[in-house]
Formats: structure tokens, sequence, C-alpha cells
């Protein structure tokens, strides 16, 4: 037995023996929630990349999404934008991100780990603070800021500054 490829035990291998040896990488499945998902960080965008479906959508497949929007630069009150999105097999995260992507570059939200660890991604969901990583979307759905913090720009709240 190759003495680089073990530990000192001579049973598991390295943490970085994967990088030396390649057929020793083991790919995790993808999760439910992380379907037609990739990581986009080259365009500058921590967020989830949402990929267009090529099949036609039917209106069932399609989820009615109020929007909570509110610049303190520019608007005076907030408003609602509705969009028409897919929403089976996606979590909040991934409806923010498609109409981020695809329908409203100029949509502001925090991702960060996408797990429901850092819970940096709560909002309210028909009146209910969830974590957008974790929640599985609906078809129905009105998503506003936690409304416990200060609103910095649309749904990205201040967790120094409580209401």
């Amino acid at each position: 037995m190759d003495k680089s490829s073990t530990s000192q035990r001579g049973i598991r291998p390295r943490r970085n023996d994967f990088l030396k040896n390649p057929s020793r990488r083991v790919e995790s499945p993808t999760s439910p929630h992380q379907v037609g998902t990739t990581p986009n960080r080259a365009a500058g965008y921590s967020g989830k990349s949402v990929r267009l479906k090529t099949e036609v959508l039917d209106k069932d497949d399609l989820a009615k999404v109020e929007l909570f929007r509110f610049d303190p630069e520019v608007d005076s009150e907030p408003r609602y934008s509705i969009f028409n999105v897919p929403y089976r097999g996606y979590t909040v995260m991934n409806v923010l991100s498609y109409i981020y992507e695809n329908l409203d570059s100029t949509f502001a939200f925090r991702w960060a780990c996408g797990k429901g660890f850092c819970r940096s991604c709560v909002v309210s969901v028909n009146g209910k603070p969830v974590l957008a990583c974790m929640e599985p979307a609906s078809n129905d759905m009105k998503i506003e800021p936690h409304p416990k913090f200060k609103v910095i720009k649309d749904l990205i709240i201040d967790f120094d500054r409580l209401k």
C-alpha cells in the first residue's frame, strides 16, 4: 500500500488525497432543493443561478410572486412587483434567484450559505418569517423583508438595527 495515499494508521485517505488521485473523488448527489442550480460567482453574484427550462411551462407550473421593493435613496414608499415564475421543486431562494437573473436584475436580496446555517436569507413569506434557502416555494407567495429589522434595500435588512 502506498503511504502517500493513506494516513498514519493506514486506513483513511488523507484529506487532499483526491487532488492527487482524481479517480477517488466522490460527487455528492444533488439535493432536491438545488435542482437546476449552479454557482455563478464569476459574474459577481453570490446567489444561485436558476437555469431556464427549455420546455413550455403551463399556467399551473407558474407561481404568482408579489415581491417587496424599496430603495430608500430613490423611493418614498415601498411598492410590490408581481412576477409569474416556475416554482415546482424550487425553494424561495431559487425563485428569488430566478427573478434576479431572468426578470429584474435591479432586485436586491441577501444569500450566503444556502443550507440554513448563516440565517442571512431570512424573509417573510405570506406573513411568516422563514429562511429562503430552506422554505419550499408555493404557487402564491408574498415575499417581504423580515418585519423586525430595518430595510436597507428590497429584501436586504440591517441585522444590527431593530425597528
